[in-house]
Order: structure tokens, then sequence, then C-alpha cells
């Protein structure tokens, strides 16, 4: 899915970012890729002088990149996950709203300091942009309305409140006047705002023709036009001054997820959701913009395939014969010994994005969870669901199963970790996070009465899994930790803190022992072999490092190159073959020699 699209002032260069977790650069005349990096960018913003680019991750980082060269140059801190960032026109500026409802305000003018926090909207933001000048944003939200904002103020200037359903992207007209919404109830609102007195707003027109949600908008350069993408594969052209479609043509196989112009106009760009992960470049001069004439639909002159779908999660079974592998929207388990055959397709009926996938140690059970806020329990050997787990609010972003296969632990957005009983599906405990926080990924003890759990600010916290107390926090770390893992014999916890080692802690008092210091990048996962002897480390480097516990040291690193990072793995139950999952939508198969 490509999440985000951006020329260059000059036109040469297209920047895009896809869920595959790559920032790439393209020469727009020929469509050849100039550079990539994997980086994990769900949320992109291009500075107006096309110089920097913003992007955000899911440890709550904002960084701020070299265009040219796709180095990072700054990396600052967010309250919670974020879905929309935006610069000023001045480029000082970086407005940002996410999970947490909140839209906050950032001086980026030399190092990143957070100005102020806006408060109001009931539900996730999701799309924010700058609007008339750098003090005025606007900001749009599931709860069905848009926000407009004055940085001098805390309260908003307009609330428009004429969407039925959550609204998905907002955008406002090159010469300040004009503010688009557009949301799951399939129309676009166009609202005329009083320069002068901006309180003073009315709604214009409300352009109906989609059939599904719109996912994005954009105004030409010259504001007379408004471009719209929608999950119903079609981009529509509007008619700013009667409201009026002048052209519709299908964009995609799969819906349109993005859409830009460069800045002359002349050349429209459009980007794929997970069906098809390609940009098209459209000849916007060419495009017939008068309803009373027919002509054939309108045709790419540049098409860009690189972007692919990654793979979010990579599990596998206790009998050593198959694993099972999730992308965003597909579960397939695939026979070890022939990895290219696929044995069973689960069914994901729902709409969701999967986020996480793990078999429990028996091999019984199969969860999976994601966007849908619901747990799915699947049999592996037929492929059935046995059962859906209902009780979280927001995202499930982490799964774990305990050791005996009896018990489930998921972490969500909505600050809860639920401990769920495996036969029956019945709920058994909920850990209540604290407000500032969500956990990042969990982990069960081997004797199953302990979980530990990352967390964004910057702590890990251990819980008694029988009462849902919390025993310890582990506190005051230098990063974000991310990755966590206990070793076998129970005696150790081992957990990734961003850019600083990997920790290990002595679970008897949980101090710390020791520290493997040889990392480059976050891991985002941590696999111990059976003996806790040895353990793996993988991230989006793309490199997986062996280490040997005991004596602290780094003993074998792979190196790869141009394969994408290292998004999920699983060690066979022998401990003889590990398998790595990569944003590029690559598996891999590795033999693990330990002598």
């Amino acid at each position: 899915m490509i999440h985000f699209l951006a020329f260059s002032p000059d036109g040469k260069t297209l920047i895009s970012a896809a869920a595959d977790g790559s920032l790439r650069t393209w020469d727009s005349t020929t469509g050849k890729q100039k550079t990539v990096n994997y980086t994990e960018t769900p949320t992109v913003a291009l500075r107006p002088d096309g110089k920097i680019l913003a992007t955000h991750n899911s440890y709550d980082q904002i960084t701020l990149w070299d265009v040219a060269t796709l180095k990072q140059i700054a990396v600052f801190g967010h309250h919670d996950s974020i879905i929309s960032i935006a610069y000023s026109q001045d480029g000082q500026r970086i407005v940002s709203g996410g999970a947490d409802n909140i839209v906050n305000l950032w001086d980026v003018s030399s190092k990143p300091s957070l100005i102020a926090s806006f408060t109001g909207h009931t539900d996730e933001i999701r799309s924010v942009t700058f609007c008339q000048d750098n003090n005025h944003f606007v900001s749009a939200s599931a709860d069905g309305t848009a926000r407009f904002w004055d940085a001098s103020s805390n309260q908003p200037i307009a609330i428009f409140k004429e969407h039925t359903k959550a609204i998905n992207q907002v955008s406002c007209s090159p010469d300040g006047k004009i503010i688009a919404t557009a949301g799951e109830d399939s129309v676009i609102k166009l609202w005329e705002i009083d320069q002068s007195q901006p309180a003073k707003y009315q709604l214009i027109n409300t352009l109906t023709g989609h059939k599904a949600g719109i996912t994005t908008i954009v105004f030409s350069p010259d504001g007379t036009k408004l471009v719209s993408g929608s999950d119903d594969k079609q981009i529509k052209v509007w008619d700013i001054s009667t409201g009026k479609e002048l052209a519709s043509w299908t964009g995609s196989v799969g819906a349109i997820a993005a859409l830009t112009f460069s800045q002359n106009g002349k050349v429209l760009a459009s980007g794929g959701s997970y069906d098809d992960p390609s940009i098209k470049l459209w000849d916007f001069t060419s495009v017939n913009t008068n309803p009373g004439k027919v002509t054939t639909e309108p045709q790419p002159f540049v098409e860009m395939a690189g972007h692919h779908e990654a793979v979010v999660a990579v599990t596998q079974s206790s009998d050593n014969k198959t694993f099972a592998v999730a992308t965003r929207q597909k579960i397939t388990i695939r026979n070890l010994n022939a990895p290219e055959k696929i044995v069973t397709t689960l069914q994901n009926t729902s709409s969701e994005y999967l986020l996480d996938l793990s078999y429990s140690p028996d091999g019984k059970v199969l969860a999976s969870a994601g966007t849908s806020q619901t747990i799915h329990l699947w049999d592996p050997a037929s492929g059935k669901l046995l059962a859906t787990l209902q009780g979280h609010h927001q995202i499930i972003n982490a799964l774990a199963f305990s050791f005996d296969s009896k018990m489930l632990a998921s972490a969500g957005f909505d600050r809860t970790v639920k401990i769920w009983d495996v036969a029956s599906g019945k709920e058994l405990k909920t850990l209540q996070i604290a407000e500032n926080s969500y956990a990042l990924k969990i982990a069960f003890s081997p004797d199953g009465k302990t979980l530990a759990t990352t967390h964004n600010n910057n702590s890990i916290q251990v819980w008694d899994v029988q009462t849902g107390q919390l025993k310890t926090i582990l506190k005051d770390l230098t990063n974000i930790p991310y990755a966590v893992a206990f070793s076998p014999d129970g005696k150790l916890l081992a957990n990734d803190v961003s850019l600083t080692g990997i920790s290990l802690w002595d679970t008897q008092n949980y101090k710390m022992v020791g520290v493997l210091s040889n990392t480059t990048s976050l891991s985002e996962g941590l696999i111990f072999t059976s003996d806790s002897k040895l353990l793996f480390s993988f991230g989006l480097d793309n490199t997986i490092k062996l280490w040997d516990v005991n004596n602290r040291k780094n003993i074998f690193s792979t190196s790869e190159e141009d394969t994408g990072g290292i998004t999920s793995a699983a060690l066979s139950k022998d401990g003889k073959t590990l398998i790595s999952g990569h944003v590029d939508g690559s598996i891999k198969f590795w033999e693990v020699i330990t002598s």
C-alpha cells in the first residue's frame, strides 16, 4: 500500500513511502528507482523546499531525512501512534495527529521541540494540514469532524460536523479559501473560509459520486480542481466552482491510496493499496474534463513497481512440518520442506490489516490480530476459524502464547494488555497500562506466571499473571525498548533498547546483568535457543545477529544487500533452521550452525 507520494519542486523526482516499510525516490521521467531506505514509514510529509522528509514509525518517533541521500538528520518523540503529519509553508513547523486524539504542533526550525498540544477530538486523527499560513491548520478525525485551529489558541476556530462517518482526509486550497474534507461516507464537502474572519465559514458544496469510502484528495496547483481517490478504485476530477464531476477513471485494480500533483499541475501521480502497490503517472493535461465528451479512459504514461507487500509475521509449528506467514491481508500456511507450496490459506473475512501472528507452542492453534480490534484463533490443520476474541477497543499490535499453550496475551493501542484462556476464549485478566503509554511487545515467562511488556515511554513493565498486578517497572531507559523475550530456563529477560543495545535482566531481582552492545539498529525480535545459551536478534537493518549470552559476544552476523529489513523470524523447534520475513515480501531460510 502506498502511504505517501510527493514530487520534488522541480518535478524531476517522485518520493514514495509504502506499507513495505520503504522510502523510495524515482526519476519521474523514466520511472526508474533512484534511492531506497527501509525505515517503517506509515506517515510522511515533505518540506515545501523538497529537501527534508519527516516520517513517523511504530516507536512513536518522528524522523527527519535528507531527501538527496535518505540519511537521518534528527529524531524526536511523540505521545502516541501518529497517523498524519504535515509541514507548514515555511518549513519551520510540523503538525501531527494520531491515535491519542491529540493534535501536536512542533518547532523544527532547529532542534525539534513541542510548541503546543490541541485537544477536542474524541477519536483518532486521520489527517492534518496547514491552511492559509504557518499559524493555521486543520485536523480531520474518525469522530466525523474536522477542526480549524489557530496556533495561538487552544480552542478551534471552527468545527465542521456535516459528515456522517469518519473523515479520512482533509486538504486546503492553495489560496487558503477552501477546505475540502472526505471520508467513509463516500462524499466530499467543500467549506469556504472567510480569511479576514476565519470563524465565519459555510458549506458551499457536497460532492457525490464515489461508491465507497474516499481515501485521498488533492487540489490542483491552480486551485480550480479537486482530485479524489477511493476504495471503489476510481479517480475523480471535480470542478471547485460548480461542484460538478469532470472526469472519472479506474486508477488501480484495488483502492486508490495516495494522490499528488507536480507543482506545475501537468502530472498527477497515484498510488495503489495492498492489491496493487504500484505508482502511476498520468498526463493531467490530456485528461478530458468535458463531461459531455465521450473518450476512452486515460492511461498512465509511467508505471513504477518496486514497493512490495511486506511480510508482517512469520511463525513456525512445533512439529517442524509447517510455518505460517502473514502479510497485511493474508495468512498462508506453508510446507517447511517445500516452502513454495501453500498448504492452507486462512480466509480473513474482515477488512483488517494484520499486525501479528503467533503459533501456540503445541502447534494446535494459530492466533492473528490487527486493525479490526479482534483476535482470530485458527485451526492450522484445517484452516477453520475456531474463535473470535473481542474486548479491545483499538488496534491490536502484539500477541504472545504462554509456553504451555493455555493462555494468550494481547496488547492494544487502547492501553490494555489482555490475557485469554485459549480453550474457552474467555478473557481472564485485563492489565491496565498507564495513560502515557501503551505496550509494544509482550512475552510470557516459561512458567506462565509472569508477563513482560515493553512501552513507548521508555519502560519495561513486569506483571503477575494470576493477580494482574504490576510487579516492577524497569524505567529510565535511554530510549524506547521494543523486542522482549524470556530465556527458556527462566533466568533472564532480554530486551532491545533503540540504538543502545540488548539488555539482559536477572529475573530474580530484575537487575541488569549485561548488555549486548554491538547493535546498529532497533531489533524487531529476539529469540533464545532452547538451551538459553544463544540469542538471535533481527531488525530493519536487514541483519540477523547471533549472540553468546554467557560471554556477551556477537559470534555471527548476516550481511545482505537490497532485500529490505527483517520484520519477523521464527526458529524451528530443533534449533536447526531460522526463517526470516522481510519488508520486500521475501522469506529466507537460514541453516543454524552453532558448533
